[in-house]
């Protein structure tokens, strides 16, 4: 998904005492597969592909320096709307689920002999088209919880896991499959709080990812489901340690060991670049030798006063009980000349010349809930500085 349209807030649910997530990045993915929605990994091999309008084509992905090995052209299909992908022994599914305002009646899951993907650089796909059993209005009324960006095969069947902009929840539905037009059972559903982008199964372990209003991505655990209750085992959700970034996929490595990738953002108005990159998530059981020593933390170096950021010179503050902003700018900055607030989109939002005073005072009042950027000038001196209405 390459757009912002709608915002919430993620609860910060640590997981349980007896697991620990450590995060590694990689690195930086190459140009062509910036726009990473999926992946899966299966004997040794990496396999991703970009979303909306881009070509249709899987990616095979070294691991260690993160070239692409090989491109696989699917030549009877699309990409309307690739969002994520999943496997079984025999077949990857490809799912052309992206529905952003809820209007498409094309949704299908391309289903690809792993054969044939593994032998050659061109192949076809079988088609599992399928519309939602609840889905009964299709008009466009901007962003819809009939968007997916999620899938996995458990138990002989694809489940579906909706993205949902308005109610910021996630629900299930199940598939067959087999090729041919279906309607997608809903299962259950589960008030995560977040925008699901992307699932993995193993070993009757789910995992989740998705991102927060904030942009602050998250993972979930799930264990305990079963086929008509997905979500009725326990759920432990966290936020991953990465700062801002679009999570898109997940897929496991191996048994306590995941692959994320992430998208890439840019915006020059907000001098704003989140790089598309891939990560590596391991799980540690709090008892071994790899667990931090809890009771002698690292220390943190003092900063040097003599080299202090530039954006540190810069302070605001935000009120919810007043929405008002408070800027302020000491000495080293200067005089605050001009603002220019926009949202994570890169749309313009308001542009204020400032009258010589400090602090400076601007009503957001009429701002919806979400995350925002404000560059700032002074003089020669331009910096981006990010808040919150909430």
């Amino acid at each position: 998904m390459k757009h912002f349209f709608h915002f919430f807030i993620v609860p910060l649910v640590h997981f349980a005492s007896y697991a620990q997530v450590n995060i590694e990045v990689i690195g930086d993915l190459p140009e062509e597969i910036w726009e990473t929605s999926g992946l899966v990994y299966d004997f040794g091999r990496l396999v991703t592909h970009n979303d909306s309008s881009n070509e249709p084509i899987l990616y095979e992905l070294d691991t260690v320096n993160l070239t692409v090995k090989r491109r696989v052209e699917i030549t009877n299909a699309e990409n309307v709307d690739w969002e994520d992908v999943a496997q079984d022994d025999d077949y990857f599914y490809i799912g052309d689920i992206g529905n952003n305002r809820g209007v498409r009646r094309d949704l299908s899951i391309l289903k690809i002999l792993k054969k044939d993907f593994f032998s050659l650089d061109k192949i076809e796909a079988e088609r599992i088209q399928f519309t939602y059993e609840d889905q009964l209005d299709f008009e466009d009324s901007g962003n819809s919880d009939w968007d997916a960006e999620a899938l996995f095969v458990y138990q002989n069947e694809i489940i579906i896991l909706t993205k949902q902009w308005k109610t910021n929840g996630t629900v299930a539905y199940s598939l067959p499959k087999t090729s041919g037009t279906h309607t997608a059972q809903k299962l259950d559903g589960y008030q995560i709080n977040g925008l699901v982008t992307g699932a993995t199964l193993q070993n009757e372990i789910l995992i989740l990812v998705g991102y927060s209003n904030l942009l602050n991505p998250f993972i979930a655990k799930i264990t305990g489901l079963e086929k008509g209750s997905i979500f009725g085992g326990q759920i432990e959700q966290e936020r991953l340690q990465i700062g801002i970034s679009q999570v898109e996929a997940v897929t496991f490595a191996r048994e306590t060991e995941l692959f994320i990738s992430s998208e890439n953002y840019e915006n020059s108005n907000l001098s704003l670049n989140f790089k598309s990159r891939l990560y590596k998530v391991r799980f540690v059981d709090n008892s071994s030798d790899d667990s931090p020593d809890v009771e002698n933390p690292p220390q943190e170096t003092p900063k040097d006063s003599t080299n202090i950021p530039l954006q540190e010179h810069i302070r605001i503050k935000n009120s919810p009980t007043d929405s008002v902003l408070t800027i302020e700018s000491d000495i080293e900055f200067g005089t605050i000349e001009y603002l220019h607030i926009f949202d994570v989109t890169g749309r313009s939002i308001k542009e204020i010349l400032l009258p010589d005073a400090n602090p400076y005072y601007v009503d957001v009042s009429d701002f919806p809930v979400g995350v925002y950027f404000m560059t700032i000038k002074g003089g020669k001196k331009l910096i981006s500085k990010s808040f919150v209405v909430d």
